[in-house]
């Protein structure tokens, strides 16, 4: 089943993250290149961009044969684009969908986007929701540890396996903490006791 992508890899799992202005498709295919074996994503993109101008937003979705697989990270807030952008993942071949939920930009936290979303568990996991019940393709969610703190991250990340996820990736810093901090990687061995899907560590 596509669903057990993520359960069926080799470990441990190599994977390309994404970056906004570098990962398209050319730096991608250069990636895979030095690894065959990466496993690579898409830059995040707009889920209400693909509601509205699918065409537009498929050019920055593109991707070669050659980067499979290659899984499609979508960001936003509403469950309607939301279900419009997993219908375009799906039609564009993509081999699963990440849903971000980490992203710190200022402009993207205003916009009550990207990390934004663990502030706000219910939505979160109606969208996670709309999207695992919508498509066959696997479907991943990238976060980090929370807000302030880890307080909430056990919680969050149960209620989005709950809710649908196949897989979790935590970049192990809060929003609130800047780069320069190390990866606080103890959250992420305690997590683990408490899901049954795949989790990833990042950041460090």
């Amino acid at each position: 089943m596509l669903k057990d992508f993520w359960k069926n890899l080799p470990r441990p799992i190599v994977g390309l993250s994404p970056m906004e202005g570098y990962s398209d498709s050319a730096f991608r295919r250069v990636c895979k290149t030095v690894n065959p074996n990466l496993i690579t994503v898409t830059e995040f993109t707009s889920a209400d961009g693909l509601h509205h101008a699918s065409e537009k937003l498929r050019k920055k979705l593109y991707f070669h044969p050659d980067e499979q697989p290659v899984i499609a990270q979508i960001f936003g807030k509403n469950e309607e684009t939301f279900l419009s952008a997993t219908k375009v993942c799906e039609d564009m071949g993509f081999s699963g969908i990440d849903i971000n939920m980490g992203c710190p930009s200022k402009k993207v936290v205003k916009s009550e986007h990207g990390v934004a979303l663990r502030r706000d568990h219910d939505l979160a996991f109606k969208l996670i929701e709309v999207v695992a019940k919508n498509t066959s393709l696997p479907v991943s969610v990238k976060t980090r540890l929370g807000w302030n703190d880890a307080s909430d991250l056990i919680d969050f990340c149960k209620g989005a396996e709950n809710a649908g996820a196949d897989m979790i990736c935590i970049h192990a810093r809060t929003y609130k903490v800047p780069y320069k901090v190390p990866a606080q990687w103890e959250h992420l061995y305690e997590l683990k006791k408490h899901i049954s899907i795949p989790l990833l560590g990042n950041g460090g």
